[in-house]
């Protein structure tokens, strides 16, 4: 299930999901985690309105609080308050350069599917972004194969191929087995 979440929201927010939530969620506090599978905060699931939860109580943890988790509801955005501008979630600075860096070793191509539309690319972390921000340590990923990767549907073979999950296969077959578009300088390929 995936929810964006707005910090400038009110109070109470409700998010729609695709499909109906477990009912046993129902004024249940729920930690909520972003796509590489850190908690970031947490809610009470206020009521449930069929696909809709509202959402009370929001709050981001610590930094020194949050963990990794396969648990909780997924985030697709998580901003700081004030960071959400105009729709989008403004990124952090090292983010912006860590993506600058990557666009310029990849060519301006995402390293799965050739896409050059710089708009539709996002610097993907393989390692965690607050110990690791060398070009190596991510790939150049068109949006939706990013958010595969974050949610464990596509993986990097040691052999640098894109390996999807049979429930990704029906979109992504033939992006499946295919040898990655890799950077010029060998010191800058992805250490899956």
């Amino acid at each position: 299930m995936t929810l964006i979440i707005d910090t400038d929201a009110p109070s109470a927010t409700r998010q729609h999901l695709r499909e109906p939530p477990d009912p046993a969620l129902a004024k249940q506090r729920v930690k909520l985690r972003d796509r590489a599978g850190l908690i970031r905060g947490e809610a009470i699931v206020a009521a449930i309105d069929g696909n809709d939860l509202i959402l009370t109580d929001l709050r981001e943890l610590p930094e020194e609080d949050r963990f990794r988790s396969e648990g909780g509801i997924s985030l697709t955005a998580w901003g700081d308050p004030g960071a959400i501008t105009g729709g989008r979630r403004q990124l952090r600075p090292e983010q912006q350069e860590f993506r600058r860096r990557l666009l310029d070793a990849y060519g301006g191509r995402c390293a799965v599917t050739d896409c050059d539309v710089e708009a539709a690319l996002e610097a993907a972390h393989l390692r965690d972004f607050r110990t690791s921000n060398e070009v190596r340590d991510g790939i150049l990923l068109r949006a939706d194969i990013h958010a595969l990767l974050d949610e464990g549907l596509m993986t990097i073979t040691p052999d640098l191929r894109a390996v999807f999950a049979p429930q990704a296969l029906g979109h992504y077959r033939v992006f499946d087995g295919k040898p990655l578009h890799l950077p010029a300088r060998r010191r800058d390929w992805p250490q899956p």
